[in-house]
């Protein structure tokens, strides 16, 4: 991760915004592959994100357009149907001010956006009463609804770029991508042989008995309480997504699976946002376990080989990704 100079950075604030009074330029201390800086200017307050992680493909230097331009579009519907009987299809974003996939002006590739207030998620759902709770959880299934309803044209990668991954059907992505990672697994035998080509098998034995999406939409890839704002009004409102820099064209199941596993862990909060995200459409869960199963292999998979290439992997970590694909062999359906 590179260091960044804020004296280039409020210079370039400057420009992009035509003034000089660029107030309180401070770094945000976030725990992210990124750099955050918080400013103002005529008492607005706003966010720059520049992208300092090295990238390890082509498709990371273009991460930060994807978002600013996922935001956009959810900035766009928000405003067409604001006040009409349309207005719950909102997805909740910043705005974004400026999108800058340029490296010369302060040696990183970055997005200008506006501060929202609010408090982290992750910040106060343990403050909060199982009522409070319900109230947010049934927002936010609504809210994860209407992001999910935004569609594309292949699965796969949505960045712009010279050859981004995509696929006509998302069988045909899954096996390409397990059998990437166990290729490269091949070669950093960070795993044992046998269990990468177990789970290889497991991934392309079960993908016929499947029923994912036949045609792509938007999945956020990091729906975790710390990228989702709220903040207390009457009630608590969710006041903005975060963070789509990871998001991709798939099946939607994939973040409730990472929903469900990662925080959701109360049966009867499951239950009220199953029941509020479905509402008019049912949920095909029949396959529910399976498609489970088969996305977080592939999940631990990539973890340790395209996730780990600069960030070093552990021993600890190694032998976790291990233990927990061969729980999921282990309950082979």
């Amino acid at each position: 991760m590179g260091d960044t100079d804020p004296e280039k950075i409020l210079k370039t604030l400057q420009t992009i915004f035509s003034t000089e009074k660029i107030l309180e330029l401070q770094k945000i201390p976030e725990k992210t592959v990124n750099e955050l800086y918080s400013f103002k200017v005529e008492n607005k307050k706003y966010i720059i994100k520049i992208l300092t992680r090295p990238p390890i493909s082509e498709m990371d230097n273009y991460r930060l357009e994807k978002e600013a331009n996922l935001m956009k579009r959810f900035t766009s519907i928000n405003k067409t149907t604001s006040g009409s009987s349309k207005g719950s299809q909102n997805v909740p974003v910043p705005e974004i001010i400026h999108i800058e996939n340029n490296t010369k002006d302060i040696g990183y590739r970055f997005i200008v956006m506006n501060f929202v207030e609010g408090e982290a998620l992750e910040e106060i759902w343990k403050k909060i009463t199982i009522k409070e709770k319900t109230q947010i959880i049934t927002e936010f299934a609504k809210t994860v609804r209407n992001l999910h309803n935004l569609k594309f044209d292949m699965f796969g990668d949505i960045e712009e770029y010279s050859c981004p991954r995509r696929f006509y059907s998302l069988t045909s992505m899954l096996k390409a991508n397990s059998r990437r990672y166990a290729k490269m697994l091949g070669t950093s035998r960070l795993l044992p042989i046998k269990l990468v080509t177990q789970a290889q098998n497991f991934v392309e034995k079960n993908l016929d008995k499947t029923k994912f999406v036949t045609e792509p939409f938007l999945v956020h890839s990091d729906l975790h309480p710390k990228n989702v704002l709220v903040k207390k009004q009457d009630s608590w409102k969710i006041k903005a997504i975060l963070d789509f820099e990871w998001s991709y064209a798939a099946d939607p199941i994939f973040d409730l699976f990472d929903i469900e596993k990662d925080w959701m862990l109360d049966s009867d909060l499951i239950r009220v946002f199953l029941e509020n995200y479905s509402l008019d459409k049912k949920l095909d869960l029949d396959n529910y376990r399976l498609e489970e199963k088969i996305f977080k292999t592939i999940s631990l998979l990539a973890t340790i080989t395209v996730g780990w290439v600069f960030f070093h992997p552990t021993e600890e970590n190694i032998t976790r990704v291990k233990d927990n694909i061969s729980k999921i062999l282990a309950n082979d359906i």
